[in-house]
């Protein structure tokens, strides 16, 4: 990664699995959304009607262009999610946050909280 490069990882690891999904047995999230097909991180915030302009976030190319994958296919994969229950990012994306909190019910994921930031 380039240095003052920013990426949503959660996005990053999905489109990873989508295209070689036959080597990827585990996908870990580190205080992600959950991804969605066609959207982009700040499109998920706009799903949930969450303003990342109200909260003065720069529309950088990573956080608006959109990812397509095969839902199905990554519902298959095994997860964890790990979520930061003190993380800097909480204010912004608790709509978003609050659907990991459903996904593992129904998506088979491995959940667990950490008392601490994001980094």
């Amino acid at each position: 990664m380039l240095p003052g490069i920013v990426m949503p990882a959660g996005l990053v690891i999905i489109g990873v699995a989508d295209r070689i999904l036959e080597r990827i047995d585990h996908l870990v999230y580190i205080d992600s959304v959950v991804p969605v097909s066609g959207k982009s991180l700040y499109g998920i915030f706009e799903m949930y009607g969450i303003s990342y302009q109200k909260f003065g976030l720069i529309p950088d190319t990573s956080f608006v262009e959109p990812l397509s994958f095969d839902e199905d296919k990554i519902r298959e994969i095994s997860k964890t999610h790990v979520h930061c229950r003190q993380s800097e990012f909480l204010e912004v994306g608790r709509k978003a946050f609050d659907k990991v909190l459903e996904s593992p019910k129904h998506d088979h994921w491995v959940y667990y909280e950490l008392d601490t930031v994001h980094n």
